[in-house]
């Protein structure tokens, strides 16, 4: 009897200690990404520092929010983290003509090395799922609209009759 006692002791302490396991991992994980997220901050702020220093025509605290965000969105697509070399002057120059108005989309859609990278960052952002219900909510509006009119002049087909 004693060594059942002692058995279902050694399966709590082992279930105990699975747990604590679980929560350290998870522990682990939570710290990793909230050094990822600080890292693409860091850098956001340098790049934005950057960007004043190389004469960015920002006039506002508005627009230097937006390019703040710019700049972490950027960063946290992972796209370039890849290369090292290089990732401040491309997105110094990307925001600069971001900014300027001259990376039109359908401009960079003409050549065939830029779709691909269209269609990621709009798949990305979710417009491609958006489309389908945009289209689906569209369809019920022009029904609705035509069932009303129908029962309008039934009603008045009637009402004169």
């Amino acid at each position: 009897m004693d060594e059942n006692i002692s058995s279902g002791e050694d399966d709590g302490d082992e279930e105990y200690r699975d747990d604590l396991e679980g929560i350290r991992e998870t522990n682990m994980i939570k710290d990793d990404e909230e050094e990822d997220i600080n890292k693409v901050e860091e850098k956001a702020w340098k790049l934005l520092n950057q960007a004043k220093e190389t004469g960015v025509e920002c006039c506002n605290d508005v627009n230097l929010d937006l390019l703040l965000n710019f700049f972490r969105d950027e960063l946290a697509t992972g796209t370039y983290e890849t290369r090292k070399n290089g990732i401040d002057l491309e997105l110094l120059t990307k925001a600069k003509a971001w900014i300027k108005g001259e990376d039109s989309l359908w401009v960079g859609w003409e050549m065939e090395s830029k779709r691909e990278d269209y269609v990621r960052e709009m798949d990305r952002e979710g417009r491609w799922k958006k489309f389908e219900e945009d289209q689906q909510e569209l369809g019920l509006e022009i029904e609705n609209g035509v069932l009303r009119l129908l029962v309008d002049d039934l009603l008045l087909d009637l009402i004169s009759c």
